[in-house]
């Protein structure tokens, strides 16, 4: 009995601490598939709260969008319309001009930009102008992949990469048996 016990941790061991560190290292998407609030920006330009931005939708993303100034000031910063960081890897505030569709993720740990920000924020600067708030719908019709004329989550929200790409992985890899580190990738 005593065997098997001590068999059975050896083997659940690795499974553990594959499921710990996947669960520590994804990068939060929040609003993706119905889980956590959504970034005020989705907020703002999905408006029947469906999970698409449809047709109607980006004709009044222009419209839309000036809901979330604040300030009044015809721009929306970071702070407007992305949600508020969490003290943590990627520190408590600010964007990162990585991480757009295509580009890796940044090594300090912060995850990408979604696509739907460096769509409407034409320069990365972090700050969608009044100018980029006006072209709002040709941006937002960008997005759209498979030429519906809606967005879905899977258009407008990051991808997560894989495991192995994760911030932190290749740690937690490197002390795997190798035919795990092999099914991780």
């Amino acid at each position: 009995m005593k065997r098997a016990i001590i068999v059975s941790i050896f083997l659940l061991g690795p499974l553990a601490c594959t499921v710990l560190a996947q669960s520590a290292t994804r990068p939060h998407t929040p609003g993706a598939g119905g889980k956590g609030p959504k970034p005020p920006i989705i907020s703002a330009l999905d408006t029947n709260l469906d999970g698409i931005i449809n047709a109607r939708e980006i004709a009044d993303a222009p419209v839309n969008l000036k809901t979330l100034d604040m300030n009044g000031d015809g721009k929306l910063s970071s702070e407007e319309y992305r949600p508020p960081r969490h003290a943590g890897p990627g520190g408590p505030s600010g964007t990162s001009k990585t991480g757009a569709p295509g580009n890796p993720i940044p090594r300090d740990g912060r995850p990408p930009r979604p696509p739907v920000d460096t769509a409407l924020d034409a320069n990365l600067d972090g700050i969608i102008s009044a100018s980029e708030i006006t072209n709002a719908s040709s941006a937002l019709k960008k997005l759209d992949k498979n030429a519906d004329e809606q967005l879905t989550a899977d258009e407008y929200l990051p991808v997560p990469p894989p495991l192995s790409e994760r911030a932190g992985a290749r740690d937690m890899t490197r002390r795997m048996p190798e035919w795990t580190r092999k099914a991780l990738t």
